[in-house]
């Protein structure tokens, strides 16, 4: 089973779709096979992973959860290209570099060698001069050889083709292949359940009927994936709500301010709160502080406030302000794969946070 994941923010405006974009976008890097649930009725996620029409949207299949099945209305982001893409040249640069180290190998043939196969060489012309002139050496040859000369059917041989062996085992030696193939990678994923303003209408619904649903609809759908990013809207309501109950993580994204610290808070409280008075319990709480700028007094008070308040809850690391990240995703970017250097030490910010979210 995939880690099912929700990305909350009572407060607009701390970034929280940019994070679900930078996890993905990080497990998308480390070859994982990801699937984005778009609950915000914004539909940012969609527009940002370049989702083209197609699949019912999230709140449609909400609405009426029997109707659909989810694995026939997932679709492909647009980042999917980029990572095969990636996996081409990763594996081309893999081939070139063997080339390199195998055509740089210096020549270590040992001269007593060479010797014993000039003798050899001598030993061979010699017997052929005799045989030309009826006569053969091979008397003064070491009486332990022996040569053969017709019958070579109990002669083992070796096969080129192992599935012309009936004795080997295929599956292991794929397998080992595999696995030592210092070229291999399974292309990673980024899949999207579109989302769409048709989810403002599941807000009437009474709790009661809303919470199971997501969690029916992922039910016995996302096996073939490795993580699960659900993004929230910026309330909490029915929609929020639902993402919590098919969850096993909950990250509050925050940023460095009076008023984000206030909004994380009440995120963690109404986590308390939801367990208590449902069915459901959120496996794990994590804060995540986003738009960190260096050296900005008011910003290193706030971590530190937000760090003795919620302690342990506190992911590790902090998010740094990046002002080419609005320039990325308004390109339906992954950060992983821009071309532009300054991008990859916020790229591996993002690596290191969902390594540990992972573990």
């Amino acid at each position: 089973m995939p880690l099912l994941v929700s990305i909350s923010s009572l407060k607009g405006g701390v970034g929280k779709t940019s994070v679900t974009l930078g996890l993905a976008s990080a497990a998308l890097a480390a070859d994982m096979r990801v699937l984005v649930v778009d609950m915000d009725p914004h539909g940012d996620a969609s527009t940002g992973l370049a989702v083209e029409d197609g699949g019912t949207d999230v709140g449609t299949m909400l609405s009426r959860p029997k109707k659909f099945t989810l694995s026939e209305e997932i679709v492909p982001s647009g980042w999917n290209a980029l990572a095969e893409k990636a996996v081409m040249e990763r594996q081309l640069q893999n081939e070139a570099e063997d080339f390199a180290e195998d055509d740089e190998e210096p020549d270590t043939e040992d001269p007593a060698e060479d010797a014993v196969d000039t003798a050899e060489g001598s030993a061979i012309d010699a017997d052929s001069r005799a045989e030309e002139d009826g006569e053969s050496n091979y008397d003064e040859l070491d009486e332990g050889y022996e040569y053969v000369t017709e019958d070579t059917s109990a002669v083992e041989v070796e096969y080129e083709d192992e599935t012309a062996n009936p004795d080997l085992d295929t599956d292991s030696v794929d397998e080992h292949q595999e696995l030592t193939n210092p070229a291999r990678s399974r292309c990673g994923s980024v899949d999207v359940v579109r989302g769409s303003a048709a989810t403002t209408g599941l807000e009437s619904l009474t709790l009661k009927k809303a919470l199971p649903r997501l969690r029916q609809l992922l039910d016995g759908e996302v096996e073939d994936y490795d993580l699960v990013l659900i993004d929230c809207p910026p309330t909490l309501g029915r929609l929020t709500s639902m993402a919590w109950a098919a969850s096993d993580r909950v990250i509050s994204i925050a940023e460095p301010s009076l008023f984000s610290v206030a909004g994380t808070e009440r995120t963690l409280r109404a986590i308390a709160r939801f367990e208590q008075n449902s069915e459901y319990s959120v496996g794990a709480a994590s804060v995540v502080i986003n738009k960190v700028q260096d050296n900005n007094p008011e910003h290193n008070y706030r971590i530190e406030e937000m760090t003795t308040l919620f302690g342990e809850l506190v992911a590790i690391p902090s998010l740094p302000e990046f002002e080419s990240f609005q320039r990325i995703q308004g390109s339906a970017y992954p950060v992983h794969f821009w071309p532009e250097p300054a991008a990859q030490d916020f790229a591996q910010k993002l690596t290191d946070l969902l390594e540990g979210l992972l573990n």
